[in-house]
Protein backbone atom coordinates (compact mmCIF):
# COMPACT_ATOMS: atom_id res chain seq x y z
CA UNK A 1 0.00 0.00 0.00
CA UNK A 2 1.92 3.31 -1.50
CA UNK A 3 1.25 6.83 0.56
CA UNK A 4 -1.62 7.66 -2.63
CA UNK A 5 -3.16 4.44 -1.59
CA UNK A 6 -6.97 4.61 0.29
CA UNK A 7 -7.90 1.18 1.70
CA UNK A 8 -10.70 -0.18 4.30
CA UNK A 9 -11.41 -3.55 5.65
CA UNK A 10 -15.11 -5.23 5.23
CA UNK A 11 -17.12 -7.16 6.83
CA UNK A 12 -20.07 -9.10 5.69
CA UNK A 13 -22.04 -11.74 6.15
CA UNK A 14 -26.11 -11.03 4.95
CA UNK A 15 -25.58 -7.25 5.84
CA UNK A 16 -22.16 -5.40 6.41
CA UNK A 17 -20.06 -2.72 5.84
CA UNK A 18 -16.66 -0.71 5.66
CA UNK A 19 -14.89 -1.39 9.28
CA UNK A 20 -13.36 1.99 8.68
CA UNK A 21 -13.41 5.10 6.18
CA UNK A 22 -11.69 4.42 3.33
CA UNK A 23 -8.02 5.67 4.36
CA UNK A 24 -4.21 6.09 3.24
CA UNK A 25 -3.13 5.55 7.28
CA UNK A 26 -2.33 2.15 7.55
CA UNK A 27 -2.87 2.41 11.78
CA UNK A 28 -6.14 3.52 11.56
CA UNK A 29 -7.65 0.44 9.10
CA UNK A 30 -8.86 -1.60 11.69
CA UNK A 31 -10.08 -5.66 10.80
CA UNK A 32 -11.94 -7.13 13.55
CA UNK A 33 -12.46 -10.64 12.73
CA UNK A 34 -15.86 -12.17 13.54
CA UNK A 35 -16.21 -15.93 13.48
CA UNK A 36 -19.87 -16.98 12.26
CA UNK A 37 -21.48 -20.01 13.20
CA UNK A 38 -22.29 -20.41 9.39
CA UNK A 39 -20.78 -19.94 5.97
CA UNK A 40 -20.46 -15.84 4.96
CA UNK A 41 -22.11 -14.89 1.55
CA UNK A 42 -19.03 -14.40 -0.55
CA UNK A 43 -21.81 -13.41 -3.70
CA UNK A 44 -22.95 -10.47 -0.64
CA UNK A 45 -19.36 -9.24 0.24
CA UNK A 46 -18.35 -9.30 -3.43
CA UNK A 47 -21.43 -7.06 -4.56
CA UNK A 48 -21.06 -5.08 -1.65
CA UNK A 49 -17.28 -4.49 -2.03
CA UNK A 50 -18.34 -3.46 -6.05
CA UNK A 51 -20.88 -0.88 -4.91
CA UNK A 52 -18.67 0.67 -2.21
CA UNK A 53 -15.95 1.37 -4.36
CA UNK A 54 -17.85 2.92 -7.45
CA UNK A 55 -19.64 4.97 -4.75
CA UNK A 56 -16.57 6.02 -2.64
CA UNK A 57 -13.12 5.69 -4.26
CA UNK A 58 -14.42 7.73 -7.75
CA UNK A 59 -11.09 8.53 -9.71
CA UNK A 60 -8.76 5.60 -7.95
CA UNK A 61 -8.28 2.27 -9.55
CA UNK A 62 -10.17 0.08 -7.72
CA UNK A 63 -9.54 -3.70 -6.70
CA UNK A 64 -11.39 -6.16 -4.51
CA UNK A 65 -8.96 -8.77 -2.49
CA UNK A 66 -11.02 -11.51 -1.46
CA UNK A 67 -8.89 -13.21 1.01
CA UNK A 68 -10.69 -17.17 2.11
CA UNK A 69 -9.39 -20.54 3.19
CA UNK A 70 -11.88 -22.17 0.71
CA UNK A 71 -14.09 -22.24 -2.20
CA UNK A 72 -16.57 -19.99 -2.83
CA UNK A 73 -19.79 -19.32 -4.98
CA UNK A 74 -20.09 -16.04 -6.49
CA UNK A 75 -23.82 -15.38 -7.72
CA UNK A 76 -23.30 -13.94 -11.25
CA UNK A 77 -25.34 -10.92 -10.84
CA UNK A 78 -23.13 -9.56 -8.04
CA UNK A 79 -19.81 -10.68 -9.86
CA UNK A 80 -21.27 -8.48 -13.06
CA UNK A 81 -21.38 -5.61 -10.66
CA UNK A 82 -17.66 -6.02 -10.41
CA UNK A 83 -17.31 -6.27 -13.74
CA UNK A 84 -19.69 -3.53 -15.50
CA UNK A 85 -17.93 -1.04 -12.61
CA UNK A 86 -14.50 -2.15 -13.80
CA UNK A 87 -13.25 -3.66 -10.51
CA UNK A 88 -11.12 -6.53 -10.89
CA UNK A 89 -11.31 -8.70 -8.49
CA UNK A 90 -8.07 -11.00 -6.84
CA UNK A 91 -8.53 -13.96 -4.42
CA UNK A 92 -5.53 -15.17 -2.17
CA UNK A 93 -6.05 -18.54 -1.08
CA UNK A 94 -4.56 -19.45 2.30
CA UNK A 95 -5.64 -23.33 1.94
CA UNK A 96 -5.48 -26.23 -0.11
CA UNK A 97 -8.43 -26.32 -2.01
CA UNK A 98 -9.85 -26.20 -5.38
CA UNK A 99 -9.64 -23.09 -7.14
CA UNK A 100 -11.05 -23.43 -10.29
CA UNK A 101 -14.14 -21.71 -9.91
CA UNK A 102 -12.09 -18.60 -8.73
CA UNK A 103 -10.23 -18.53 -11.13
CA UNK A 104 -13.20 -18.39 -13.54
CA UNK A 105 -14.50 -15.32 -11.64
CA UNK A 106 -10.81 -13.82 -11.81
CA UNK A 107 -10.46 -13.81 -15.21
CA UNK A 108 -14.21 -12.53 -15.90
CA UNK A 109 -13.33 -9.76 -14.08
CA UNK A 110 -9.39 -8.80 -15.04
CA UNK A 111 -8.40 -10.37 -11.70
CA UNK A 112 -6.05 -13.26 -10.83
CA UNK A 113 -5.92 -16.15 -8.18
CA UNK A 114 -3.09 -16.32 -5.67
CA UNK A 115 -1.74 -18.91 -3.54
CA UNK A 116 -0.93 -17.06 -0.05
CA UNK A 117 -0.17 -18.97 2.96
CA UNK A 118 2.36 -16.85 4.70
CA UNK A 119 2.46 -13.05 5.04
CA UNK A 120 5.31 -12.79 3.35
CA UNK A 121 3.75 -14.32 0.37
CA UNK A 122 0.92 -11.74 0.88
CA UNK A 123 3.03 -9.07 0.67
CA UNK A 124 4.64 -10.60 -2.67
CA UNK A 125 1.20 -10.55 -4.31
CA UNK A 126 -0.01 -7.01 -3.14
CA UNK A 127 3.10 -5.67 -5.05
CA UNK A 128 2.50 -7.56 -8.07
CA UNK A 129 -1.24 -6.33 -8.18
CA UNK A 130 -0.54 -2.92 -6.87
CA UNK A 131 0.60 -1.21 -10.79
CA UNK A 132 -1.97 -3.15 -12.29
CA UNK A 133 -4.44 -1.31 -14.43
CA UNK A 134 -7.86 -3.02 -14.71
CA UNK A 135 -7.39 -5.91 -17.79
CA UNK A 136 -10.95 -4.83 -19.24
CA UNK A 137 -10.27 -1.63 -21.09
CA UNK A 138 -10.37 -2.84 -24.71
CA UNK A 139 -12.73 -1.49 -26.19
CA UNK A 140 -12.62 -3.58 -29.75
CA UNK A 141 -15.73 -2.42 -31.48
CA UNK A 142 -15.55 1.33 -29.86
CA UNK A 143 -19.33 1.66 -28.61
CA UNK A 144 -18.00 2.96 -25.39
CA UNK A 145 -18.64 -0.27 -23.40
CA UNK A 146 -15.62 -2.09 -22.49
CA UNK A 147 -14.79 -5.98 -23.62
CA UNK A 148 -15.21 -7.69 -20.57
CA UNK A 149 -18.40 -5.66 -19.83
CA UNK A 150 -20.24 -7.12 -23.45
CA UNK A 151 -18.45 -10.75 -22.69
CA UNK A 152 -20.49 -10.78 -19.36
CA UNK A 153 -23.09 -9.16 -19.84
CA UNK A 154 -24.70 -5.45 -19.54
CA UNK A 155 -26.47 -4.55 -16.04
CA UNK A 156 -29.36 -2.64 -17.25
CA UNK A 157 -32.19 -1.83 -14.42
CA UNK A 158 -31.87 -1.51 -10.51
CA UNK A 159 -32.92 -5.30 -9.88
CA UNK A 160 -29.78 -6.33 -12.42
CA UNK A 161 -31.17 -7.34 -15.41
CA UNK A 162 -28.66 -8.20 -17.82
CA UNK A 163 -28.83 -8.06 -22.04
CA UNK A 164 -25.81 -9.60 -23.79
CA UNK A 165 -23.87 -8.04 -26.47
CA UNK A 166 -21.42 -8.62 -29.14
CA UNK A 167 -17.48 -6.88 -28.52
CA UNK A 168 -16.90 -7.02 -31.27
CA UNK A 169 -20.03 -5.50 -33.35
CA UNK A 170 -20.76 -1.76 -32.21
CA UNK A 171 -24.64 -2.77 -33.64
CA UNK A 172 -25.59 -6.05 -31.81
CA UNK A 173 -28.81 -6.09 -33.07
CA UNK A 174 -28.26 -4.48 -36.50
CA UNK A 175 -30.85 -2.18 -35.88
CA UNK A 176 -29.39 1.16 -37.32
CA UNK A 177 -28.59 1.85 -33.35
CA UNK A 178 -25.46 1.40 -31.99
CA UNK A 179 -25.18 -0.29 -28.21
CA UNK A 180 -24.35 3.32 -26.86
CA UNK A 181 -27.06 4.51 -28.46
CA UNK A 182 -29.29 2.01 -26.71
CA UNK A 183 -28.06 1.71 -23.45
CA UNK A 184 -25.99 5.00 -21.96
CA UNK A 185 -22.17 4.00 -21.35
CA UNK A 186 -22.85 5.97 -18.12
CA UNK A 187 -23.64 4.26 -15.03
CA UNK A 188 -26.86 5.20 -13.09
CA UNK A 189 -27.07 5.13 -9.34
CA UNK A 190 -29.75 4.41 -7.42
CA UNK A 191 -29.57 4.46 -3.09
CA UNK A 192 -30.83 1.35 -1.32
CA UNK A 193 -32.12 2.11 1.90
CA UNK A 194 -29.74 -0.14 4.56
CA UNK A 195 -33.04 -1.76 7.05
CA UNK A 196 -32.58 -2.93 10.85
CA UNK A 197 -30.02 0.11 11.16
CA UNK A 198 -27.85 -0.87 8.62
CA UNK A 199 -26.07 1.59 6.13
CA UNK A 200 -27.66 2.56 2.59
CA UNK A 201 -25.61 0.62 0.06
CA UNK A 202 -26.31 1.96 -4.10
CA UNK A 203 -26.82 0.07 -7.09
CA UNK A 204 -25.35 1.10 -10.36
CA UNK A 205 -27.06 -0.11 -13.60
CA UNK A 206 -26.89 1.55 -17.69
CA UNK A 207 -29.57 2.94 -18.60
CA UNK A 208 -31.83 1.04 -21.32
CA UNK A 209 -33.53 3.24 -24.10
CA UNK A 210 -33.91 -0.04 -26.03
CA UNK A 211 -32.49 -4.02 -26.12
CA UNK A 212 -29.08 -3.81 -28.40
CA UNK A 213 -29.95 -7.16 -28.83
CA UNK A 214 -32.94 -7.24 -29.91
CA UNK A 215 -33.69 -5.09 -33.07
CA UNK A 216 -37.47 -5.13 -32.27
CA UNK A 217 -37.41 -4.45 -27.97
CA UNK A 218 -41.33 -4.40 -27.61
CA UNK A 219 -41.99 -7.08 -30.83
CA UNK A 220 -44.34 -4.54 -32.55
CA UNK A 221 -43.57 -4.89 -35.85
CA UNK A 222 -41.39 -1.26 -36.11
CA UNK A 223 -37.69 -1.54 -35.62
CA UNK A 224 -36.19 0.02 -32.87
CA UNK A 225 -34.44 2.94 -34.84
CA UNK A 226 -37.79 3.69 -36.22
CA UNK A 227 -40.12 3.58 -33.17
CA UNK A 228 -40.83 6.17 -31.07
CA UNK A 229 -41.37 4.55 -28.07
CA UNK A 230 -39.48 0.73 -28.41
CA UNK A 231 -40.04 -0.40 -24.43
CA UNK A 232 -43.55 0.29 -25.39
CA UNK A 233 -45.93 -2.12 -27.74
CA UNK A 234 -47.80 -0.50 -29.96
CA UNK A 235 -49.26 -2.34 -32.49
CA UNK A 236 -50.45 0.29 -34.88
CA UNK A 237 -47.73 3.06 -35.93
CA UNK A 238 -48.89 6.46 -34.97
CA UNK A 239 -52.50 5.39 -34.06
CA UNK A 240 -51.58 6.71 -30.48
CA UNK A 241 -50.96 10.37 -32.50
CA UNK A 242 -54.44 9.93 -33.82
CA UNK A 243 -56.10 8.81 -30.44
CA UNK A 244 -54.46 12.51 -29.25
CA UNK A 245 -56.15 14.62 -32.13
CA UNK A 246 -59.14 13.19 -31.35
CA UNK A 247 -58.83 13.98 -27.73
CA UNK A 248 -57.73 17.61 -28.39
CA UNK A 249 -60.98 17.81 -31.17
CA UNK A 250 -63.44 16.87 -28.64
CA UNK A 251 -61.76 19.13 -26.49
CA UNK A 252 -61.92 22.26 -28.68
CA UNK A 253 -65.61 21.28 -29.68
CA UNK A 254 -66.88 20.57 -26.26
CA UNK A 255 -67.47 16.75 -27.12
CA UNK A 256 -66.53 15.54 -23.18
CA UNK A 257 -67.47 11.77 -23.88
CA UNK A 258 -64.68 9.34 -24.20
CA UNK A 259 -67.15 7.24 -26.73
CA UNK A 260 -66.94 10.39 -28.88
CA UNK A 261 -63.14 10.38 -28.91
CA UNK A 262 -63.23 6.47 -29.97
CA UNK A 263 -66.27 6.93 -32.76
CA UNK A 264 -64.16 9.40 -34.38
CA UNK A 265 -60.92 7.33 -34.75
CA UNK A 266 -63.16 4.98 -36.01
CA UNK A 267 -65.33 6.91 -38.14
CA UNK A 268 -61.53 8.25 -39.41
CA UNK A 269 -60.16 4.80 -40.44
CA UNK A 270 -62.87 3.35 -42.24
CA UNK A 271 -63.79 6.26 -44.21
CA UNK A 272 -62.13 5.61 -47.18
CA UNK A 273 -63.51 1.35 -47.55
CA UNK A 274 -66.51 1.37 -45.23
CA UNK A 275 -68.92 3.72 -46.77
CA UNK A 276 -71.97 4.14 -48.25
CA UNK A 277 -76.09 3.71 -47.24
CA UNK A 278 -75.69 0.52 -45.82
CA UNK A 279 -72.47 1.50 -43.50
CA UNK A 280 -74.21 5.06 -42.59
CA UNK A 281 -77.20 2.61 -41.41
CA UNK A 282 -75.18 0.15 -39.53
CA UNK A 283 -71.78 2.37 -38.31
CA UNK A 284 -73.30 5.72 -38.67
CA UNK A 285 -72.21 9.21 -40.59
CA UNK A 286 -68.40 9.72 -40.86
CA UNK A 287 -66.86 12.77 -39.59
CA UNK A 288 -65.56 14.88 -42.41
CA UNK A 289 -64.44 17.92 -39.90
CA UNK A 290 -62.25 15.68 -37.86
CA UNK A 291 -60.57 14.12 -41.24
CA UNK A 292 -59.63 17.82 -42.31
CA UNK A 293 -58.61 18.61 -38.73
CA UNK A 294 -55.99 15.75 -38.68
CA UNK A 295 -54.99 16.36 -42.47
CA UNK A 296 -54.04 20.12 -41.41
CA UNK A 297 -52.48 19.08 -38.34
CA UNK A 298 -50.26 15.79 -39.43
CA UNK A 299 -49.95 15.10 -43.01
CA UNK A 300 -47.41 12.01 -42.52
CA UNK A 301 -50.69 10.50 -40.06
CA UNK A 302 -53.01 11.44 -42.62
CA UNK A 303 -51.24 9.59 -45.27
CA UNK A 304 -49.90 6.66 -43.40
CA UNK A 305 -53.80 5.75 -42.39
CA UNK A 306 -55.64 7.14 -45.55
CA UNK A 307 -52.99 8.22 -48.30
CA UNK A 308 -52.35 6.50 -51.58
CA UNK A 309 -49.64 3.95 -50.84
CA UNK A 310 -52.06 1.92 -48.13
CA UNK A 311 -49.32 1.55 -45.64
CA UNK A 312 -51.83 0.96 -42.78
CA UNK A 313 -52.94 -2.33 -44.66
CA UNK A 314 -49.33 -3.78 -44.66
CA UNK A 315 -50.43 -4.74 -40.73
CA UNK A 316 -49.73 -7.98 -39.53
CA UNK A 317 -51.78 -10.15 -36.72
CA UNK A 318 -49.23 -10.73 -34.33
CA UNK A 319 -51.16 -13.68 -32.87
CA UNK A 320 -50.91 -15.17 -36.27
CA UNK A 321 -48.93 -13.37 -38.40
CA UNK A 322 -52.36 -13.03 -40.65
CA UNK A 323 -53.22 -9.75 -42.44
CA UNK A 324 -54.55 -7.57 -40.08
CA UNK A 325 -57.32 -5.19 -41.87
CA UNK A 326 -57.68 -2.49 -39.73
CA UNK A 327 -59.80 -0.60 -41.76
CA UNK A 328 -62.26 -3.35 -41.11
CA UNK A 329 -61.93 -3.78 -37.75
CA UNK A 330 -62.30 -0.14 -37.53
CA UNK A 331 -65.71 -0.21 -39.38
CA UNK A 332 -66.91 -3.17 -37.31
CA UNK A 333 -66.23 -1.17 -33.60
CA UNK A 334 -67.65 1.78 -35.13
CA UNK A 335 -71.27 -0.40 -35.64
CA UNK A 336 -70.90 -1.23 -31.64
CA UNK A 337 -70.46 2.41 -30.42
CA UNK A 338 -72.46 3.92 -32.72
CA UNK A 339 -75.60 1.98 -31.48
CA UNK A 340 -74.01 1.77 -27.95
CA UNK A 341 -75.22 -1.52 -27.25
CA UNK A 342 -75.15 -5.30 -28.49
CA UNK A 343 -78.02 -7.07 -29.24
CA UNK A 344 -78.08 -11.00 -29.28
CA UNK A 345 -80.95 -13.10 -29.88
CA UNK A 346 -82.04 -13.01 -26.78
CA UNK A 347 -83.53 -9.27 -27.51
CA UNK A 348 -84.14 -9.80 -31.00
CA UNK A 349 -85.68 -11.95 -33.13
CA UNK A 350 -82.99 -11.84 -35.61
CA UNK A 351 -80.11 -10.47 -33.61
CA UNK A 352 -78.66 -6.96 -33.74
CA UNK A 353 -77.70 -4.47 -36.98
CA UNK A 354 -74.73 -4.05 -34.94
CA UNK A 355 -73.51 -7.41 -36.13
CA UNK A 356 -74.06 -6.91 -39.59
CA UNK A 357 -71.05 -4.69 -39.93
CA UNK A 358 -69.28 -7.83 -38.07
CA UNK A 359 -69.09 -11.58 -38.65
CA UNK A 360 -72.87 -11.36 -39.50
CA UNK A 361 -72.52 -9.59 -42.39
CA UNK A 362 -69.91 -11.53 -43.46
CA UNK A 363 -71.35 -14.50 -42.94
CA UNK A 364 -74.66 -13.52 -45.09
CA UNK A 365 -71.90 -12.38 -47.65
CA UNK A 366 -70.46 -15.90 -48.13
CA UNK A 367 -73.71 -16.98 -48.72
CA UNK A 368 -74.88 -14.47 -51.24
CA UNK A 369 -71.35 -13.36 -52.92
CA UNK A 370 -69.59 -17.06 -52.53
CA UNK A 371 -72.22 -20.02 -52.12
CA UNK A 372 -75.47 -19.05 -53.84
CA UNK A 373 -74.40 -16.43 -56.14
CA UNK A 374 -75.88 -17.38 -59.81
CA UNK A 375 -77.35 -20.13 -58.20
CA UNK A 376 -80.92 -21.05 -59.53
CA UNK A 377 -84.05 -22.74 -57.30
CA UNK A 378 -83.53 -26.14 -58.93
CA UNK A 379 -79.39 -26.02 -57.50
CA UNK A 380 -80.77 -24.49 -53.69
CA UNK A 381 -83.51 -27.40 -53.24
CA UNK A 382 -81.74 -29.91 -54.45
CA UNK A 383 -78.43 -29.00 -52.30
CA UNK A 384 -78.21 -31.77 -48.84
CA UNK A 385 -77.35 -30.94 -45.21
CA UNK A 386 -73.72 -32.38 -46.33
CA UNK A 387 -73.17 -30.36 -49.27
CA UNK A 388 -74.45 -27.39 -47.53
CA UNK A 389 -71.84 -27.98 -44.40
CA UNK A 390 -69.23 -28.62 -47.24
CA UNK A 391 -69.74 -25.19 -48.99
CA UNK A 392 -69.00 -23.36 -45.99
CA UNK A 393 -66.54 -25.06 -44.51
CA UNK A 394 -64.59 -24.75 -48.09
CA UNK A 395 -65.32 -20.40 -47.46
CA UNK A 396 -64.89 -19.82 -44.17
CA UNK A 397 -61.24 -18.56 -43.18
CA UNK A 398 -60.61 -19.23 -46.28
CA UNK A 399 -56.80 -17.02 -47.25
CA UNK A 400 -58.17 -15.88 -51.20
CA UNK A 401 -60.96 -16.42 -53.23
CA UNK A 402 -63.60 -15.96 -50.10
CA UNK A 403 -65.91 -13.34 -48.36
CA UNK A 404 -65.76 -14.28 -45.33
CA UNK A 405 -61.59 -15.00 -45.42
CA UNK A 406 -59.06 -15.66 -42.19
CA UNK A 407 -58.68 -11.83 -42.01
CA UNK A 408 -62.37 -11.08 -41.65
CA UNK A 409 -62.68 -13.75 -39.13
CA UNK A 410 -59.91 -12.35 -37.17
CA UNK A 411 -61.19 -8.40 -36.88
CA UNK A 412 -64.57 -9.69 -36.82
CA UNK A 413 -63.56 -11.39 -33.58
CA UNK A 414 -61.11 -8.85 -32.32
CA UNK A 415 -64.20 -5.85 -32.85
CA UNK A 416 -66.44 -7.50 -30.51
CA UNK A 417 -63.97 -8.45 -27.76
CA UNK A 418 -62.59 -5.16 -27.92
CA UNK A 419 -65.80 -3.13 -27.26
CA UNK A 420 -66.64 -5.15 -24.14
CA UNK A 421 -62.59 -4.47 -23.09
CA UNK A 422 -63.83 -0.46 -23.26
CA UNK A 423 -66.64 -1.12 -21.40
CA UNK A 424 -64.45 -2.35 -18.52
CA UNK A 425 -62.02 -0.13 -19.02
CA UNK A 426 -63.86 3.32 -20.17
CA UNK A 427 -61.01 5.79 -20.08
CA UNK A 428 -58.99 4.11 -22.41
CA UNK A 429 -58.27 5.16 -26.09
CA UNK A 430 -58.45 3.09 -28.73
CA UNK A 431 -54.41 2.80 -29.15
CA UNK A 432 -54.20 1.93 -25.16
CA UNK A 433 -57.31 -0.68 -26.42
CA UNK A 434 -55.77 -2.27 -28.76
CA UNK A 435 -52.27 -2.71 -27.10
CA UNK A 436 -53.66 -4.13 -23.91
CA UNK A 437 -56.01 -6.62 -25.69
CA UNK A 438 -52.98 -7.79 -27.74
CA UNK A 439 -50.27 -7.86 -25.39
CA UNK A 440 -52.41 -10.20 -22.73
CA UNK A 441 -54.47 -12.22 -25.60
CA UNK A 442 -53.46 -15.50 -27.69
CA UNK A 443 -55.54 -16.77 -30.76
CA UNK A 444 -57.77 -19.61 -28.84
CA UNK A 445 -59.02 -16.83 -25.74
CA UNK A 446 -59.55 -14.54 -28.99
CA UNK A 447 -62.35 -16.71 -30.18
CA UNK A 448 -63.50 -18.27 -26.76
CA UNK A 449 -64.21 -14.74 -25.97
CA UNK A 450 -65.92 -14.07 -29.01
CA UNK A 451 -68.39 -16.78 -28.57
CA UNK A 452 -69.23 -15.49 -25.55
CA UNK A 453 -69.53 -12.28 -26.04
CA UNK A 454 -72.19 -12.81 -28.98
CA UNK A 455 -73.84 -15.39 -27.38
CA UNK A 456 -73.71 -14.55 -23.02
CA UNK A 457 -72.55 -18.38 -23.09
CA UNK A 458 -70.06 -21.19 -24.64
CA UNK A 459 -72.89 -23.22 -25.42
CA UNK A 460 -72.26 -24.37 -29.28
CA UNK A 461 -76.25 -24.58 -29.66
CA UNK A 462 -76.49 -20.32 -28.46
CA UNK A 463 -73.83 -20.04 -31.53
CA UNK A 464 -75.94 -21.70 -33.75
CA UNK A 465 -79.09 -20.49 -33.15
CA UNK A 466 -77.91 -16.81 -33.38
CA UNK A 467 -75.91 -18.12 -36.57
CA UNK A 468 -79.31 -19.47 -37.70
CA UNK A 469 -81.59 -15.93 -37.19
CA UNK A 470 -79.28 -14.13 -39.79
CA UNK A 471 -78.47 -16.99 -42.42
CA UNK A 472 -82.12 -16.51 -43.11
CA UNK A 473 -83.68 -13.73 -41.48
CA UNK A 474 -86.95 -12.44 -41.19
CA UNK A 475 -88.34 -10.17 -44.66
CA UNK A 476 -88.29 -6.95 -42.70
CA UNK A 477 -84.58 -7.59 -41.80
CA UNK A 478 -83.81 -6.82 -45.67
CA UNK A 479 -84.71 -3.34 -45.73
CA UNK A 480 -82.58 -2.57 -42.89
CA UNK A 481 -79.17 -3.15 -43.71
CA UNK A 482 -79.57 -7.09 -44.71
CA UNK A 483 -76.98 -8.42 -47.19
CA UNK A 484 -79.13 -10.03 -48.98
CA UNK A 485 -81.41 -9.74 -51.67
CA UNK A 486 -84.80 -10.61 -51.80
CA UNK A 487 -83.82 -13.48 -54.79
CA UNK A 488 -81.13 -14.89 -52.24
CA UNK A 489 -83.22 -15.11 -49.06
CA UNK A 490 -85.95 -16.98 -51.02
CA UNK A 491 -83.37 -19.43 -52.12
CA UNK A 492 -82.02 -20.54 -48.76
CA UNK A 493 -83.57 -24.12 -47.84
CA UNK A 494 -83.91 -25.70 -44.51
CA UNK A 495 -81.07 -28.03 -45.73
CA UNK A 496 -78.77 -25.11 -46.18
CA UNK A 497 -79.46 -23.41 -42.86
CA UNK A 498 -79.22 -26.49 -40.84
CA UNK A 499 -75.58 -26.92 -42.87
CA UNK A 500 -74.60 -23.82 -42.89
CA UNK A 501 -75.23 -22.80 -39.07
CA UNK A 502 -72.94 -26.50 -38.49
CA UNK A 503 -70.33 -25.78 -40.65
CA UNK A 504 -70.01 -22.18 -38.88
CA UNK A 505 -70.57 -23.50 -35.38
CA UNK A 506 -68.02 -26.26 -35.57
CA UNK A 507 -65.15 -23.52 -37.57
CA UNK A 508 -65.58 -21.33 -34.45
CA UNK A 509 -65.41 -23.94 -31.72
CA UNK A 510 -62.17 -25.24 -33.39
CA UNK A 511 -60.35 -21.88 -33.28
CA UNK A 512 -61.62 -21.61 -29.72
CA UNK A 513 -60.24 -25.00 -28.55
Amino acid sequence: MSDSDIMSFLTYQNAGGMNTDFTSVKSALKWDPIYYSRTANASYGIGLAAVILNDEAVGYNSKIVFITDSSVSVDSRFLKLAINNKIPIYFFCIGDFNTAALIGYAQLTGGKVYSAKTAAEINQSCSEIGSKTFAGEKDTDGDGFTDIEEMSGLIVSSNCKIVNTDYMKADTDDDGLDDNEEVDVELTKVEVPGKQGNPSTFKYYHHMWSDPSDPDTDGDGTVDSSDLNPLVYSFVPYLDILCEYAQNYCSDNNLRNKDDEITLVLEFLRSTKYIGTKWNITAGNINENFIAYVKDNNIDVYNYFLGDDNAVEELFDPLTNEKYDLKHLAATMNAYFEKNDIKSIYSTYYGSMNDMAGWAGDLQQVIDQDILYGKDQYYAHNMSIEAAYQEMSTYLGNRSNSHYGISDVIVDADAVNLYYEYKDNPNMDLNELLNNYLIKMNNKQRFSDFIYNITGSNERSDLKILATSYIRPPMDFLSAGCVYSSSTCNLITENMIYGFASAFCDYYFDLAN
